[in-house]
C-alpha cells in the first residue's frame, strides 16, 4: 500500500506476488531497509527452506532477488555507518538437524554485505549472543522465535526474548560497534513475563535522540498465558538507566484473540 502524501490518503493494497516475484512469502516480520546513500530499498523474507533479499532500485515500482539464503527463515536488515548491510535471521532448523552443521545449533544466523545487499558473506553463528547468553530460545518442541535488529550510528540494538528455551524476559542487547561485539552489561530487559516477535525502529527527534522504540507481543496479562495477549510499545534508551521508568512510554495495544507459536 502505498501514500504519496505522508499517510493522509493511500492507494489500492497491491498484492505482494505481483512485484516480488515469488508466491507463498512470508515477509519479514519487522520493517524494510532504505540505504542512507543510493536510496536503494530492501527487504528480506522467507520462504521455507530458503529465505531472500529483494532490491528496488526505483522507489518500489519493481523489486528483484539479490540473494538467496538456504535454511534462514525469518530475517531482518540493519544498515552500519559504513554502508555495510547486515542480515540477521532465526535459525529455525538448529533443533531438528535439517541443515547443515552450521545452523544446528541454538544461535543467530548473520551475514554482512558491502555492495548495497548485492551479494553476502559468509554466513555466521552469532557467538557474541552467545557468549552473553542469548541463543535464539525455543519451545519445548524446538521452535525458535523471530528477532529484531537495528543500526543507529555505531550502536546497534538486538531484541528477542531471553528466557532460554521460554518465550519470555523481552531485552534489547546493545552493541557499541556496530554488531561486532554485544557486552554482557549493555543487555536490557524490557519486560520479565512472556513475549514472543518484536520490531526496533528509529524514532523522530521530538521524542529524543537518545532512545529506540520497541514493538512487541507480550503475554501473561489478564488472564491469558499466551506470548501475545496484547502488544506493548516502549521506550529503550541508549546507555543503560538504573531508573527504566524514566523512559516508561509503554502503550498497550489488546490482541483480538489468542494465538499459538510460530
Amino acid at each position: 500500500v502505498v501514500s504519496r502524501d505522508l499517510g493522509r490518503t493511500w492507494e489500492a493494497p497491491a498484492q505482494l506476488t505481483s512485484f516480488l516475484g515469488l508466491g507463498g512469502i512470508l515477509v519479514g516480520p519487522g520493517v524494510g531497509l532504505q540505504l542512507r546513500q543510493s536510496g536503494r530499498l530492501l527487504y528480506c523474507g522467507h520462504q521455507n527452506p530458503n529465505s531472500f533479499v529483494w532490491a528496488s532500485d526505483d522507489h518500489g515500482a519493481s523489486w528483484r532477488v539479490t540473494a538467496v539464503f538456504p535454511f534462514f527463515n525469518e530475517c531482518q536488515l540493519t544498515e552500519t555507518p559504513d554502508g555495510t548491510v547486515v542480515i540477521n535471521s532465526r535459525n529455525q532448523y538448529h533443533a531438528s538437524g535439517a541443515g547443515p552443521a552450521l545452523f544446528n545449533q541454538s544461535a543467530r544466523i548473520i551475514a554482512r554485505s558491502s555492495d548495497k545487499g548485492e551479494t553476502f558473506g559468509a554466513r555466521a553463528l552469532s557467538g557474541d549472543f552467545l557468549t552473553v547468553g542469548a541463543p535464539d530460545p525455543a519451545l519445548p518442541e524446538g521452535s525458535p522465535t523471530q528477532g529484531s535488529v537495528l543500526s543507529v550510528g555505531a550502536h546497534m540494538f538486538y531484541s528477542h526474548p531471553n528466557g532460554g528455551h521460554v518465550r519470555k524476559n523481552m531485552s534489547v542487547w546493545r552493541s557499541q560497534d556496530s554488531g561486532h561485539t554485544f557486552k554482557p552489561s549493555d543487555i536490557f530487559r524490557v519486560d520479565p513475563g512472556f513475549s514472543g516477535y518484536s520490531c526496533l525502529s528509529r524514532l523522530p527527534p521530538i521524542v529524543g535522540d537518545d532512545v529506540v522504540g520497541l514493538l512487541y507481543e507480550r503475554g501473561g496479562v489478564d488472564g491469558c498465558e499466551d506470548v501475545a495477549c496484547r502488544i506493548d510499545f516502549t521506550l529503550v534508551p541508549f546507555i543503560k538507566t538504573d531508573d527504566p521508568s524514566s523512559y516508561d512510554y509503554s502503550v498497550s495495544f489488546d490482541s483480538p484473540s489468542k494465538r499459538g507459536a510460530r
